[in-house]
C-alpha cells in the first residue's frame, strides 16, 4: 500500500516527498507524522494521534505494525529499493507517541545531497 501511495506522490526532493507524506497521513486519517531526524544512517519520524493505538492504555507492547510498513513502503516508492524500517517507539507500549526508524542506504542519501566533489591533488 505504500509504495502505491508514494507513486502519486511528488518526488523532487527528500523534503517535499515528506512534506507530501506527512500531508496523506493528516487528511487519510491515520495519523500526525514529524521528521524527528535525519541523518546518514537513519530518518526518524513521529506518529502522534496514530489510528492503530490512539487512546489505549500501556499493554506494554509495540503493535503499529501498518503504520511501519505503510512508511517502509513509502521510502521504498521514493528510492526505488527495499528499506528496513521499524517502530522504536509506541504508544501501547507506554512511550508516549508512536516513531518508526527507516534503516537508510547510501542510494537514499544520494538523492538527499549532492556527491562530494573531487579534489585533484597537485602535482609537485
Amino acid at each position: 500500500m505504500g509504495r502505491e501511495l508514494g507513486a502519486t506522490l511528488p518526488k523532487s526532493s527528500l523534503d517535499d516527498y515528506l512534506n507530501a507524506v506527512t500531508e496523506l497521513v493528516k487528511t487519510s486519517r491515520i495519523g500526525v507524522l514529524k521528521k524527528v531526524s535525519l541523518d546518514e544512517n537513519h530518518l526518524v519520524l513521529a506518529l502522534d494521534e496514530c489510528i492503530t493505538c490512539a487512546g489505549m492504555d500501556n499493554i506494554n507492547k509495540r503493535i503499529c505494525h501498518f503504520e511501519v510498513g505503510l512508511v517502509a513502503g513509502l521510502m521504498e516508492s521514493f528510492i526505488g529499493k527495499k528499506v528496513r524500517a521499524r517502530e522504536t517507539k509506541c504508544n501501547a507500549n507506554g512511550e508516549g507517541t508512536c516513531e518508526v526508524t527507516v534503516d537508510l542506504n547510501e542510494d537514499l542519501m544520494r538523492s538527499v545531497a549532492p556527491p562530494e566533489p573531487v579534489l585533484e591533488e597537485e602535482e609537485s
